[in-house]
């Protein structure tokens, strides 16, 4: 955010990894790294889906590569490990400031 505030003009720019990785692998290895039962707790419903579902999505960051000098440096299992860490430290951080 930093890099984009500095720019002479506004511009959009797109922050991503560049990774490809489906929902579901995302989720497998979520459950995987938290010792879930993935079919206890997912479910699919085909009356959700889009007509047209994608498989895959992704974002091309060469922009705010190129024009910002902006790098990404985390495998996908790396960014799954900050979010989780995140995740368990705001909720032990809520449990213990429950006025918050």
């Amino acid at each position: 955010m930093h890099l984009v505030l500095q720019q002479a003009g506004s511009d959009d720019y797109l922050i991503c990894s560049g990774n490809v990785w489906t929902l579901d692998e995302f989720i497998e290895a979520a459950c995987l790294r938290l010792d879930l039962d993935r079919d206890g707790i997912i479910r699919h419903d085909s009356a959700l889906y889009r007509p047209n579902e994608l498989l895959a999505i992704y974002g091309d960051p060469s922009k705010a590569k190129s024009l910002l000098g902006w790098q990404y440096n985390l495998t996908n299992l790396q960014l799954l490990d900050l979010l989780i860490r995140d995740e368990i430290h705001f909720q032990e951080w809520q449990e213990s400031n429950p006025s918050k």
